[in-house]
C-alpha cells in the first residue's frame, strides 16, 4: 500500500477519474477521436474501454467501475487478472495526458510556431525554415503581450543559429533584434513578477527579495523600452503598489490599461485591472468618494471589454459590488437594468440569492420598503455574506419605517445569529455588531440634538461599523 493507502492499480484508476471529471463534452467527443485515430493509439480495446467508463460521466461513481466488472466485461471468459485491467488504466491515462498536451499544443500559436521551426530546421528544409520565419515576423507594431516577445527572441535566436551553420552570416545579422526581443521579454517578464512580490509584501506582509530592481527600473525610464507598452503598464503597476496613496499613479495606469489592452490576454487584464480597482476601494475607504465615480467608470470598462466575464461567467461579488456602486452614484435605472441583464452570466446555484438580495437593495435605495422587505423575508438566503448584508438591510428598513419594536425584536435575532456563526471574522463580527449597537442609540436619543452630536463623535472614532456612511446620514437628518 501507499502513504496515502492506496495501492498503485488503485491510484491509477483514480488518476483516470481525476481527469475525466474536469473534461467538458466537448472533450470526450473529441478525446474519443482521439483515440480512435490510429495516430496516437491503436489499441481498438483502448477505445471501447474509454467508450464504456465515459457514459458515468462527470461521477464516475457507479458500481459498474469496479475493476472486476470491467475485467469481466473486457476479458470474458477469463480468470481475473489485476495486471490486465491496471494495463488498460495506465494506458488510458497516458493517452488522457497526451491528448491535454496536444491540445493545448495546437491552442498556442507561438508552441505551434516554434516546433514548426524545429522540424524544417532538422529536415534542412531552408524554404519552409526562411517562410515560417518570415510569417511570424509579419506582425509588426508594439501591439504585443510577454510571451510575444519570447516567441519571437526564439525566433531570431533559431534563425540566427541556422544561418551560422549554413555559413550564410547576411552583411546584416539578425542580432540586435533578437537581443532586443529578450531584452523587452526579460524586462516584462521581471516587472511582472516583482509586481506580484511587491503585491505578496502588502497583502502579506512578505519580503521577496528583486535582484537590482531598483537600477533596472531607473534604467528602463532613461531608454526607449519604457515606450513598450507591455513594459510600460508594468512600470506603473510597479509605482502603484509601492506608492499605494499616490493619485499620479493611478491615472498613468488607468489610462495606460484603456490604450494598451489589445496587448494583453483576458487573464493578464483582470489581474491588472484589479490593482486601479483595489486602488479605488481604498480611497472610498479613506472618506474620499470622488472615487465612486471612478470606480463605477472602470466596472463599465471591464464589462464591456468582457475582463469580468471569464468564460461567460460572472462572479456574485463583482455582480453585486457593481449594483452597490451604481445605487451610491443613484444610479437606480442602471443598476436594474444590470441586474436583469447580467443575472443570467451568474452561476446558476448562486443566481436566487445574487438577484434577490440586489433587487431588494435596489428598492431599499428608492425608499420602497415594503418591496424590498418582502423580496428578504420570502428567500432564504444560504451564503454568509448575503445572511448578513440582508439582516443589516432588514435592521435598515424597520428603522426607516419607524417600527421600533420590529427593529429591537430584530436586533436581538442579529446579534444571536451573529455570535452563532462561527466561520465569521472577528473584524466581520464587530462590523455588525457595532451597527447593531448604534442603530438602537440613535433610536434611544429621541432626536435630541445633544445627544446625537456625542454620539456622532463617539461613531467618528470607531473603525469597524457596517454601513457607517447610512448612519451619519441618518443622524444627520436630526439638524
Amino acid at each position: 500500500m501507499s502513504e496515502a493507502g492506496l495501492s498503485p492499480e488503485d491510484l491509477r484508476s483514480g488518476k483516470t477519474w481525476g481527469i475525466l471529471r474536469f473534461f467538458t463534452g466537448r472533450d470526450l467527443e473529441r478525446f474519443s477521436q482521439f483515440l480512435a485515430s490510429g495516430f496516437f493509439n491503436r489499441q481498438d480495446q483502448l477505445v471501447k474501454f474509454f467508450r464504456t467508463i465515459a457514459v458515468h460521466h462527470p461521477g464516475y461513481a457507479s458500481p459498474d467501475l469496479d475493476k472486476k466488472k470491467l475485467f469481466k466485461a473486457f476479458f470474458p471468459g477469463k480468470k481475473y487478472d489485476d495486471k490486465k485491467i491496471r494495463y488498460l488504466f495506465t494506458d488510458l491515462n497516458r493517452m488522457l495526458e497526451l491528448y491535454l498536451s496536444v491540445t493545448n499544443f495546437l491552442n498556442d500559436e507561438g508552441k505551434f510556431s516554434q516546433s514548426l521551426l524545429d522540424e524544417h530546421r532538422k529536415r534542412n528544409n531552408v524554404q519552409e525554415f526562411t517562410r515560417v520565419f518570415n510569417r511570424l515576423g509579419d506582425a509588426k507594431g508594439e501591439g504585443h503581450d510577454t510571451n510575444w516577445y519570447f516567441n519571437r527572441f526564439q525566433s531570431e535566436y533559431k534563425y540566427l543559429v541556422y544561418a551560422f551553420s549554413l555559413r550564410k552570416r547576411k552583411e546584416k545579422s539578425n542580432i540586435e533584434q533578437a537581443l532586443e526581443n529578450l531584452d523587452k521579454f526579460y524586462l516584462a517578464r521581471k516587472l511582472e513578477l516583482s509586481c506580484e512580490a511587491e503585491n505578496a509584501r502588502n497583502l502579506l506582509d512578505k519580503d521577496y527579495q528583486s535582484f537590482m530592481l531598483d537600477k533596472l527600473v531607473d534604467s528602463i525610464h532613461g531608454h526607449h523600452y519604457a515606450d513598450t507598452p507591455v513594459i510600460k503598464v508594468y512600470l506603473h503597476v510597479l509605482a502603484l503598489l509601492r506608492d499605494n496613496k499616490n493619485e499620479e499613479h493611478f491615472n498613468g495606469l488607468t489610462k495606460a490599461l484603456v490604450n494598451y489592452e489589445h496587448c494583453f490576454s483576458q487573464n493578464d487584464l483582470r489581474e491588472l485591472y484589479s490593482y486601479p480597482l483595489n486602488f479605488c476601494v481604498r480611497m472610498i475607504n479613506m472618506g474620499k468618494m470622488e472615487y465612486l465615480p471612478r470606480i463605477f467608470e472602470i466596472y463599465k470598462v471591464v464589462l464591456h471589454n468582457g475582463v469580468l466575464l471569464p468564460g461567460g461567467i460572472l462572479s456574485q461579488w463583482d455582480y453585486k459590488n457593481i449594483v452597490t456602486t451604481s445605487l451610491r452614484l443613484g444610479e437606480y435605472d442602471w443598476a436594474e437594468k444590470f441586474i436583469n441583464s447580467y443575472k443570467v452570466y451568474v452561476p446558476v446555484n448562486q443566481q436566487k440569492n445574487a438577484y434577490t438580495y440586489n433587487m431588494a437593495n435596489v428598492y431599499f435605495q428608492r425608499k420602497q420598503f415594503g418591496k424590498a422587505l418582502k423580496l428578504l423575508l420570502n428567500v432564504e438566503f444560504t451564503d454568509p455574506v448575503y445572511q448578513l448584508d440582508t439582516r443589516a438591510m432588514q435592521l435598515k428598513i424597520y428603522y426607516e419605517t419607524g417600527d421600533e419594536d420590529a427593529l429591537v425584536y430584530h436586533c436581538s435575532a442579529f446579534r444571536k445569529f451573529i455570535r452563532r456563526m462561527r466561520m465569521l471574522t472577528r473584524f466581520q463580527q464587530a462590523n455588525y455588531r457595532n451597527l447593531i449597537s448604534y442603530t438602537l442609540k440613535l433610536v434611544k436619543t429621541n432626536g435630541h440634538p445633544e445627544k446625537i452630536r456625542r454620539l456622532e463623535t463617539e461613531l467618528e472614532n470607531i473603525a469597524n461599523v457596517a454601513d457607517k456612511q447610512w448612519l451619519k446620514r441618518k443622524m444627520d437628518e436630526f439638524f
